[in-house]
């Protein structure tokens, strides 16, 4: 057969044998008048080869009658080019029964309308690679059981899963809270990585709880979750919030950061800790500090432990897991001490976890501001190194440097202190006079000491029965 085939009439065409339309070649297909197709029947379609349905224009296809229609199979639909299929009209595509829909494709699915969408009884019952073809603008007109109502509930896990980052990203929030009710489990960080804000302000706590680590690598925008959706982080799933690409912990409110659980908070990582701004450290609480270990507490910066203590009783300081204090950096220590009224605002059992070489490196001002207390719980190697500190690097003894409230802290210290001190020869006089000056304060006078003839276990011996 040959010659203009544009030129035939439907009349005509229907006159063909069903053996002679089925030969048809793929170029008489495609230029026949699409008033031709008007008066096909499912006899001819079934007549066709596979590859002829592929010859069709979108023209022709719309002109299909609804009974020639009803005959088509999935593989037969399949089949239509992308084209020829967005060129049925809505009416026509409502028509299609499960079996045919398993047949539509993601290209065919790309080029509907949003009233073709619309006009699909059912989209679940198409097959996950059609989800694939969904646009961000076909989204939102996409349902379920005869687009009552988004019931995305219906669909499988697996055609969620095939749904591009872009589409998403489009859904309603009640088409979300639809899929997140039943496929939390499914969705790509891909998928998650497209949310916006305010989507994300609708992911509940129990959702958060429900996705895995690399899912929540996804979110790009965790500072919108309420907080309590924080509560629901694990340690598995801590770190993978606001890493590269996402939005930081500078950007954390501190109702977010408090309902964290002590143990998530200590899983987090030093990036992640030094990262919470100081309106999030606000929140911070003291069972998280306590749960920290001394490289974790090592993060915070000047800032955030001022942060921590505005408008507390009690310096955040003593927060901290008494076997790690001893463990922290000099950097820390000295941000401590600043932060909050000095030394003077941290328990004093504290400092028997400091060694010599933290306390070593503490300042003249730093070193004035600790209590009695404070200094009595200083280890011997502690306190050992700060007098072997004065003698070499400081013009006075370090006990007037302790001075507080005019008076020395020798009276404060423990026998094994008295007896540390009284192992040095050197600062023998200072050390005397200090004891001097303590009696003096305590008794309102000094007692006739002659410096030149004590000797520093005589000065201790004297002072101990002055003021015992």
């Amino acid at each position: 057969m040959g010659g203009s085939w544009q030129y035939m009439t439907a009349p005509q065409i229907s006159k063909l044998t069903l053996a002679a339309f089925g030969a048809m070649s793929s170029y008489q297909i495609n230029t026949l008048p699409p008033e031709a197709f008007a008066v096909l029947t499912g006899s001819h379609l079934a007549n066709l080869p596979l590859e002829r349905f592929g010859d069709m224009t979108a023209l022709q296809t719309q002109m299909l009658n609804q009974a020639a229609l009803a005959t088509l199979t999935s593989s037969q639909l399949a089949r239509l080019s992308p084209g020829a299929f967005a060129g049925l009209m809505a009416s026509q595509i409502s028509s299609f029964s499960e079996v045919q829909c398993k047949g539509i494709t993601a290209a065919q699915i790309g080029r509907l309308s949003t009233a073709q969408i619309s006009a699909l009884k059912s989209f679940d019952w198409l097959s996950a690679d059609a989800f694939a073809g969904l646009t961000a603008g076909q989204i939102k007109s996409v349902s379920t059981a005869g687009q009552v109502g988004n019931s995305w509930r219906f669909m499988t896990a697996a055609q969620i899963s095939k749904l591009t980052p872009a589409a998403f990203g489009a859904m309603s929030s009640d088409q979300l809270q639809s899929v997140f009710a039943t496929f939390m489990g499914t969705i790509t960080a891909a998928q998650l990585s497209s949310l916006s804000q305010d989507q994300c302000k609708g992911i509940t706590a129990t959702q958060i709880g429900a996705l895995s680590a690399d899912q929540i690598s996804g979110l790009q925008y965790f500072d919108c979750l309420s907080a309590d959706a924080f509560a629901a982080l694990t340690r598995e799933t801590i770190r993978s919030v606001s890493t590269t690409g996402q939005r930081g912990w500078q950007y954390m409110t501190a109702a977010q950061v408090g309902k964290l659980a002590p143990d998530v908070f200590a899983a987090m990582s030093a990036f992640q800790l030094g990262s919470i701004s100081k309106d999030g450290c606000k929140g911070i609480t003291t069972s998280q500090i306590f749960a920290l270990s001394a490289p974790g507490v090592d993060c915070f910066t000047f800032s955030s432990w001022c942060a921590m203590n505005e408008g507390r009783q009690e310096n955040m300081a003593n927060s901290i897991k008494i076997e790690n204090f001893g463990r922290l950096s000099l950097e820390t220590l000295a941000k401590i001490s600043s932060a909050k009224a000095g030394y003077t605002s941290v328990h004093a059992g504290d400092f028997s976890y400091l060694d010599g070489t933290q306390v070593n490196r503490l300042s003249n001002t730093q070193l004035a501001q600790m209590s009695d207390a404070q200094v009595q719980n200083l280890r011997a190697a502690g306190f050992g190194t700060v007098y072997r500190f004065s003698s070499t690097s400081m013009n006075e003894n370090v006990l007037n440097t302790l001075d507080k409230d005019g008076h020395t802290v020798l009276g404060a210290l423990s026998d094994q202190q008295l007896q540390l001190v009284a192992d040095y020869s050197d600062g023998a006089a200072s050390l005397i006079q200090a004891a001097a000056n303590d009696m003096l304060w305590i008794h309102g006078h000094a007692p006739a000491i002659v410096t030149n003839t004590f000797t520093i276990n005589t000065a201790i011996a004297t002072y101990k029965s002055l003021a015992g």
